[in-house]
């Protein structure tokens, strides 16, 4: 009764005390494809699912690089989550030309989520429709952020977003990963994106892997993706 009225803008707030225009944005994330991340004892692995509209389209990227130390993977509108990218990665490259170092981890998110934020508050615009997993290394070590379209930030171990994510979730709560080295971790990412999508086979063309290790982060090409499912796979068996 209420939704065609009050979901006009972000400001407009329903009888029941909802914004609706946010809750969509949060929903956005909810619709998008899987995207899991994992914090071990010396890196950090994101992985994601990649989807097509059809056989003959191609799949659209989820995972980008932000600096030589740090990547997201996105999860929702991929058109909003490609513009914020941009932004981070204008960011980092600001911090090398004036500083001459890397950007911490926190300002990035910071920066990200104050104007995922600012969205929120302002009739002309609407908020951002998709969930980022922030992956990079500093002077403080390394990190996993996960930011919503609400502004929201918490550091994570690790954590899923996007369709069926409980399920990826509900793999990575019965490890602990915090002592788990590189190529491990992305054993357990790979994992839980399998029992999000139980009822497809998991191929290096359907998937991304990213890999903060030793400061530097890397998207994995597709044979050494596919050369990690194998390992996976036998070490199953």
């Amino acid at each position: 009764m209420f939704r065609n009225q009050y979901d006009q803008d972000v400001l407009s707030w329903s009888p029941h005390g909802r914004l609706h225009q946010v809750e969509y944005a949060v929903e956005a994330v909810t619709q998008g494809s899987t995207v899991v991340g994992c914090k071990g004892s010396d890196s950090v692995v994101i992985a994601a699912l990649k989807r097509s509209s059809s056989d003959l389209a191609a799949r659209h990227e989820k995972l980008f690089a932000i600096g030589d130390n740090a990547g997201v993977a996105v999860s929702g509108l991929v058109s909003d989550g490609q513009q914020l990218a941009t932004v981070l990665r204008n960011a980092a490259i600001n911090s090398n030309f004036v500083f001459n170092k890397e950007a911490r981890i926190s300002r990035l998110s910071t920066m990200t989520a104050k104007r995922l934020q600012a969205c929120t508050q302002h009739s002309s615009r609407r908020p951002y429709g998709v969930g980022i997993l922030l992956a990079g290394s500093d002077d403080k070590g390394i990190h996993l952020h996960h930011l919503l379209p609400t502004g929201d930030v918490h550091e994570c171990e690790g954590v899923g977003i996007g369709t069926r994510s409980q399920a990826a979730r509900t793999y990575l709560e019965k490890y602990k990963l915090s002592g788990i080295p590189s190529e491990e971790l992305v054993w357990h990412c790979l994992r839980a994106l399998r029992e999000a999508c139980p009822d497809r086979e998991l191929d290096a063309a359907c998937c991304s892997v990213g890999v903060v290790y030793e400061s530097v982060f890397r998207i994995l090409p597709e044979p050494e993706v596919m050369a990690c499912l194998k390992a996976m796979d036998t070490a199953e068996k």
